[in-house]
């Protein structure tokens, strides 16, 4: 099930689960030409049209003022992961010229309880702000038009929030967990609520106790505590995904004519449910939307061309099921030998295609070699290992140059459909050739030539085991480098890799094996 949430969400897994709303490895900025260079302590890019993107902030200052201009060039954006998990920063300050936070760019600043945010951004992307477990209010300006999935989750001492005039998607998880928020402003322009976007807040449960069905914007957003039969007002043009997820009293429930789509996990665990009126406008029906549900019928129009991954039942429905295979006709939720017969006496015919888009693909990284990389993939449905030429096909996407690459599983056989994965190949990795200590409180670090990269990236540790408070980094072009006020007598640790940039994103090599030398 690709778009569940889970609990943890500090070691860039912190937002969800499963198959994750979160990009595999971030997202790679577009229109970066040059690489990334050093102003105080921040790592930065200069963009395409001039401007600077905060790539890093290396400090440990509390309350930090972001400048907004860099080599006389204005800051407009906070990069993916700018400031993660950086758990020293207490308040921020971004100057007015920036534009967009990006991808998971505050997410685990756990003692960050201040932020100033001008009117000049327009996006704040997915987890921005995630897990800032001491952000207690934020004030959003109404020159925001895009609040990315997870933005704000788990900011449990978050207490009111004012949506900006305009907006009009709520991201899946935006507020999940925040569980003192008791004042949420949500204007009318929204129209569109992603699953789990309140749960476990108390704003909403404040909503349940006077109302279990929580409609918002005629949204459904919740309908976890229905009871008995239910009727959706005719306004509701959206269901979320999971609306009713575990409402196990819901007897019956019927759907107003316009809805189109019914959702993953919408009745998922409904066990009382006994009939649902599906409208002839409904297209599609996602995956497991009625499993487990009680053995009674369901009513399914001639009107839908998908039903989803064990959508209806136990084994009644797997997978694709084509336009041509779907006449008006009953599903009745039953299990074993049964539905198998219910199959074979063809009082129904059903398309046992499965969707490689439910399948799991796994493929590691590689390293440049000047020639195509073509790492093998595992790939599993369910709890089985698919065979390669006999259930899939494989094909490569730039996978010749440093860079992200792009694999493609194509279904073959029982499969139907196609799942793309992404996988980095990055640099080779330069050895450290030499460490000496040339003068007092200096150590200069000589390491093997890497051809084709930007650069290197050298770490130094008092700890051999390169605890982040005694763990600095520089990066540099050239082959060695001395380093300058260390600490007389303290024995040093270093190890060196290198990293190309490509597209204002690093890939970065291996690490070389760790040197120590006492620094005189």
């Amino acid at each position: 099930m690709k778009r569940q949430l889970i609990s943890s969400l500090l070691a860039l897994s912190m937002v969800f689960g499963a198959a994750a709303y979160l990009p595999e490895g971030g997202t790679a900025q577009s229109g970066i030409t040059a690489k990334a260079d050093i102003y105080g302590e921040y790592e930065y890019t200069v963009l395409k049209d001039g401007t600077v993107e905060i790539n890093k902030y290396n400090g440990t200052d509390t309350d930090v003022t972001i400048p907004s201009t860099i080599g006389g060039k204005r800051v407009t954006s906070i990069g993916d992961s700018a400031f993660y998990t950086n758990l020293d920063l207490k308040s921020i300050t971004i100057p007015d010229g920036v534009k967009s936070f990006g991808y998971t760019s505050f997410n685990g600043c756990t003692s960050l309880s201040k932020v100033n945010i001008p009117d000049s951004v327009t996006s704040i992307d997915t987890a921005a702000f995630s897990w800032c477990t001491s952000l207690t209010d934020i004030k959003i300006p109404d020159s925001v038009t895009s609040i990315g999935d997870a933005a704000f989750y788990r900011c449990s001492q978050l207490t009111s929030i004012k949506l900006p005039v305009g907006i009009n998607r709520i991201g899946a998880g935006t507020f999940e967990l925040c569980s003192r928020l008791t004042s949420i402003t949500i204007p009318k322009s929204v129209t569109s609520i992603g699953e789990r976007t309140f749960l476990d807040t108390q704003w909403l449960k404040n909503k349940q106790d006077k109302n279990p069905l929580v409609i918002v914007n005629n949204i459904l957003i919740d309908g976890s505590k229905c009871s008995g039969s239910v009727t959706l007002p005719g306004s509701v043009t959206s269901i979320s995904n999971y609306a009713f997820e575990n409402a196990t009293s819901l007897t019956s429930v019927k759907i107003p004519y316009g809805i189109k789509n019914i959702g993953d996990n919408t009745f998922y665990f409904c066990t009382s449910l006994t009939s649902v009126s599906v409208p002839k406008s409904v297209k599609t029906i996602g995956n497991y939307a009625f499993y487990n549900c009680n053995e009674k019928s369901i009513t399914v129009p001639s009107s839908v061309t998908y039903i989803g991954f064990n959508a209806l039942g136990y084994h009644v429905t797997e997978g694709l099921v084509t336009p041509q295979h779907v006449p008006f006709f009953k599903i009745i939720c039953i299990k074993g030998s049964q539905a198998d017969k219910y199959v074979k006496d063809n009082k129904f015919k059903v398309s046992y295609k499965k969707t490689m888009a439910l399948a799991n693909v796994k493929v590691n990284d590689k390293v440049f070699t000047g020639k195509p990389q073509k790492p093998a993939v595992t790939v599993k449905f369910g709890k089985k290992t698919l065979k390669k030429g006999t259930d899939y096909t494989v094909s490569y996407k730039n996978n010749k140059k440093i860079g992200t690459a792009t694999v493609t599983v194509k279904g073959k056989g029982s499969y139907t459909g196609k799942v793309s994965k992404t996988f980095k190949i990055n640099p080779k990795k330069t050895t450290v050739k030499k460490l000496t200590t040339p003068k007092t409180k200096q150590l200069k670090v000589t390491y093997k030539k890497v051809s084709g990269v930007t650069g290197y990236q050298i770490t130094y540790s008092t700890s051999s085991k390169f605890t982040k408070s005694t763990t600095k980094t520089v990066n540099v072009t050239s082959t060695s480098k001395t380093i300058k006020s260390l600490k007389k007598g303290k024995t040093y640790y270093v190890k060196v890799r290198s990293y190309k940039t490509v597209n204002g994103t690093k890939y970065y090599s291996t690490y070389s094996k760790v040197k120590s030398i006492k620094v005189k």
